[in-house]
């Protein structure tokens, strides 16, 4: 009897495999403002190809002015979901002309690389929509130009770590970029998907 489960769960894990992978995509979304703090607050949401996806793991790294904002953390996590190594994300300010090059900003464009996981396997599972867009948890900043806030049109741009082509992967060498892997069945734990991205304001 042994023998007949470990087949049927080899049959069951190679049908899985050969389904192939789910396209996830990603994209900032719902900016708040918050005049009193002066805090920028974005949902970070996703979509997927395929029914009954369930975020997994993700490595948020992405791209912004650092004129304009500065990373404070990750948080309003969906049940079940945290902050994983690094964390804190590692921040790092690019030279000055960084920004300009890879992005038309006005200076140096800083980097965030950090991840987000499942931690409870046993909370109420989010499933990723198919035809709208789940959050699953939302990323902070403190506004840096004043003057920009104060006038109204303050639009800055975040940049997902992932080039319009995704098989060009990142926009930084030697780096995977936005890697995003879903739940899987038994005996797996999480499988790779196939990620593309939504610029936001860019």
């Amino acid at each position: 009897m042994k023998k007949l489960i470990f087949i049927f769960s080899l049959f069951t894990f190679a049908g899985y495999l050969m389904a192939g992978s789910p396209v996830i995509t990603v994209r900032f979304a719902n900016p708040e403002l918050n005049c009193k703090d002066l805090t920028y607050t974005v949902d970070v949401e996703f979509q997927s190809n395929t029914a009954d996806q369930r975020l997994f793991g993700m490595n948020v790294r992405f791209f912004y002015d650092d004129t304009q904002l500065e990373f404070i953390s990750f948080n309003n996590f969906k049940d079940g979901y945290g902050s994983m190594s690094p964390n804190p994300p590692s921040i790092n300010k690019g030279s000055n002309t960084s920004g300009v090059q890879l992005f038309g900003f006005s200076d140096a464009a800083t980097y965030v690389n950090g991840a987000v996981q499942l931690l409870n396997s046993s909370s109420l599972p989010v499933y990723i929509s198919t035809s709208d867009w789940t959050m699953v948890y939302s990323v902070s900043f403190k506004v840096v130009d004043l003057e920009l806030f104060y006038t109204g049109d303050f639009s800055p741009s975040l940049i997902w770590d992932l080039q319009e082509d995704p098989s060009n992967g990142s926009f930084l060498q030697g780096s995977s970029g936005v890697v995003i892997t879903v739940v899987a069945p038994p005996p797996l734990e999480s499988t790779y998907s196939d990620e593309t991205a939504v610029q936001f304001n860019w």
